[in-house]
């Protein structure tokens, strides 16, 4: 143990020093007044969680959980609900970014303390129980580290340095747009059928260019949303919208991957929120949901998956949504009926999400049992510049998950040829440089980030822009669960090779690359119209 009971005090003084002098800084930058500006039931949710903050730590550790625990996920929880205070407040009509990328580590760091034991399952059956510091410990890293990353980010997005960068413009033609968007569907129909037909390391050898044209069908949800919420909103546009998000979904059932089926839902929320200018409640509700249902008997589909590829069997896509569909249905329908109990019919999709007492066992385990690696994890980024047609044998971008399995005990050399499991960018700075590596990890998200945005995803980009960086963007969601290389590994390529795709489709007589002569502030970007 590494932290005694006066070392977590000590912490837990500074870390109300620090947030009294930062409440004395918001105050300063004008979030109060915001506050008091901001409609009404944006501050009734406020005053909620404020309540929430106080009485949750008050009343729950009589059920056996850790006041500390409790007192420090809630803060998180409302550190990472800030930037979405901020957009609504501020009335901010660009991608919202950084709110939903907060939720994100909301769900995947604060929440497990309160549905999930503070425990690691291992290799073999076994269970690595984790000491209370360690967890207190995770949380004051993941607290500081989800304030770099918010102020990288605003800091950055909203400085002066980014008014002298040039930004690509893709504003959209509407009727190209349309064509575009039937393009890439047929497209993505011939290129499922093709992949089928090469030999498995033809597949890999191409399998970059796979993965760009499905990601197009991400560009053209998002351009559909914008056709059918901010400009004409003719019926063939929503119609057309909703047909490409359960098509993209339905191919994610062939995969096997709850991620694939997911994201085509997540890139329609992000959408809706930011060209209806209202967070869509809806669609969040079924995500929850979608993701509730699936996740129980993820495990067993993939696993029938594999033995038919063992057996050189193939199921369509229909019928592997339909078994899915009809397990899932069954294993509900069982739960309701009292045959199984409700705890372990959730554990699964709370388990996935939980990277907190992750990060916990990576804490406890480095450098004690486990050195630091120095950088070692990040060796495929200086890889991914070259492509794999140009060289076949180039290494699988996965080093530092199968790395972070198999040193902690999570999984074996077997095990990860079969299963995947993410060293979370958290955990992958920690293992590398310890409580700075983490910090530092955050810095580069927020740098990537805002960057990136103000290149190709900010108002001045224009839909085609936005489109683009937000296919990128919504594996960021669950990739701060993976490893860097993977997250940031093809990101060059795709955002340019995406761009040149698009390049038809913007309208005419507008320049590809705007100035400082055409600044518009930060996060006052207005939904484009024709």
């Amino acid at each position: 143990m590494r932290w005694s009971r006066t070392s977590i005090n000590s912490a837990a003084t500074d870390l109300q020093l620090s947030t009294g002098m930062l409440t004395t800084r918001i105050s300063s930058f004008g979030i109060v007044r915001e506050f008091t500006k901001a409609p009404v039931k944006l501050r009734l949710v406020v005053l909620f969680l404020a309540f929430a903050t106080l009485l949750v730590p008050t009343f729950l550790p009589w059920y056996d959980y850790s006041t500390w625990q409790l007192i420090l996920a809630m803060v998180l929880l409302d550190v990472c609900l800030y930037p979405t205070f901020r957009y609504v407040a501020r009335g901010e009509t660009g991608l919202p970014i950084m709110p939903v990328l907060c939720l994100s580590f909301a769900v995947q760091y604060a929440t497990p303390i309160f549905t999930q034991e503070s425990k690691v399952d291992l290799v073999g059956g076994e269970v690595f129980y984790l000491e209370n510091s360690a967890v207190i410990a995770a949380l004051l890293i993941t607290i500081f580290s989800v304030l770099v990353l918010q102020i990288t980010y605003y800091v950055i997005r909203d400085g002066r340095f980014m008014k002298v960068l040039p930004c690509v413009r893709l504003q959209l033609n509407e009727q190209r747009a349309e064509i575009f968007c039937v393009v890439v569907f047929v497209a993505s129909l011939f290129s499922g059928r093709i992949q089928n037909m090469l030999s498995q390391e033809t597949a890999l050898q191409f399998s970059a260019l796979f993965t760009l044209l499905q990601n197009q069908l991400l560009v053209a949800i998002v351009i559909l949303s914008w056709l059918a919420f901010s400009v004409r909103k003719h019926k063939r546009h929503m119609a057309m919208l909703y047909a490409l998000v359960g098509y993209t979904a339905l191919r994610g059932f062939s995969t096997t991957m709850l991620e694939t089926m997911i994201v085509p839902l997540a890139v329609l929320f992000i959408s809706k929120w930011t060209y209806t200018r209202r967070v869509p409640v809806v669609s969040l509700t079924v995500i929850a949901m979608a993701f509730l249902f699936f996740s129980p008997v993820k495990m067993e589909i993939r696993r029938a998956a594999l033995e038919e590829t063992q057996a050189r069997q193939s199921t369509s896509t229909a019928n592997r949504a339909v078994d899915w569909v009809a397990q899932a249905s069954n294993f509900w329908w069982e739960t309701f009926w009292g045959r199984r109990r409700l705890s372990e019919s959730t554990a699964d999709a709370s388990s996935r999400t939980d990277l907190i007492h992750e990060f916990a066992e990576i804490y406890t385990m480095t450098p004690s049992m486990v050195e630091y690696q120095y950088g070692t994890t990040y060796k495929y980024l200086a890889l991914t510049l070259i492509p794999r047609v140009i060289w076949p044998e180039k290494p699988q971008a996965n080093y530092a998950n199968n790395f972070y399995a198999i040193a902690y005990g999570v999984s074996n050399e077997e095990g990860v040829k079969t299963s995947s499991f993410g060293i979370t960018l958290l955990g992958e700075g920690y293992v590398n440089f310890g409580t700075a590596g983490a910090l530092l990890t955050m810095v580069f998200l927020g740098l990537v980030l805002a960057g990136t945005e103000h290149l190709i995803g900010s108002g001045r980009s224009g839909v085609g822009g936005q489109a683009i960086f937000l296919a990128f963007f919504v594996y960021a969601l669950n990739g701060i669960g993976s490893s860097t290389e993977l997250m940031f590994g093809g990101m060059v390529q795709n955002l340019v090779a995406t761009s040149l795709m698009l390049w038809w489709v913007r309208r005419r007589g507008i320049s590809h690359v705007s100035g400082t002569a055409e600044l518009i502030p930060p996060g006052r970007y207005k939904p484009l119209t024709s």
